[in-house]
């Protein structure tokens, strides 16, 4: 558009223009006291729908869905690929199925420790699956946190791979929606 104020004249933000195919994995998590309240299953189909290839998956309404409106069909989000863990692997979680994970840490839960489960959860996923680092497995990573974890609901980086949520929060198509536009630049 054009601007018919000098004052704002080079001052609007220039986002980024995404197109084309992305990966998504969804990470479930079980700390040492609590754990995300809804399954693999279930946060695979708040993101990806019928989509996810779960059984009984039928959210209509998700990410994937939502994002395939508002760009016409060019920006396609899609569940990171199946994956088994690592054959050196020793620790408990799932193999990555239907874009969706499950990630054992040992770390406490209690408000304002969301940093320092993060990094857990990015370490354990690194050697569940032989990867430096969680971004080898899907272009976006999405920590849905148990309950009681951060202060906040959620937060993204931007410009990167990362959004975290506060349990149910990861299955909310607002903040889905929101922190994953941070990841893209918009």
């Amino acid at each position: 558009p054009k601007l018919n104020n000098k004052r704002d004249h080079g001052k609007r933000r220039k986002l980024a223009v995404v197109e084309g195919k992305r990966t998504v994995l969804v990470v479930r998590v079980i700390a040492s006291s609590k754990e995300t309240t809804k399954s693999m299953e279930e946060l695979a189909d708040s993101v990806f729908g019928s989509a996810s290839g779960f059984a009984d998956a039928d959210d209509p309404v998700n990410l994937r869905s939502q994002y395939m409106a508002c760009s016409y069909g060019k920006l396609e989000f899609n569940p990171a690929s199946d994956r088994k863990r690592s054959r050196t692997y020793k620790g408990e979680g799932s193999a990555i199925s239907n874009g969706a994970v499950t990630v054992n840490v040992d770390t406490a839960v209690f408000e304002g420790n969301d940093s320092v489960m993060r990094n857990d959860i990015s370490n354990e996923l690194n050697k569940m699956f032989g990867v430096s680092n969680p971004s080898k497995l899907a272009n976006h990573v999405m920590y849905c946190l148990p309950p009681g974890t951060m202060s906040g609901i959620a937060y993204a980086y931007i410009n990167s791979w990362n959004s975290v949520y506060s349990d149910n929060w990861c299955t909310y198509l607002t903040a889905q929606m929101h922190e994953i536009g941070h990841n893209l630049n918009l």
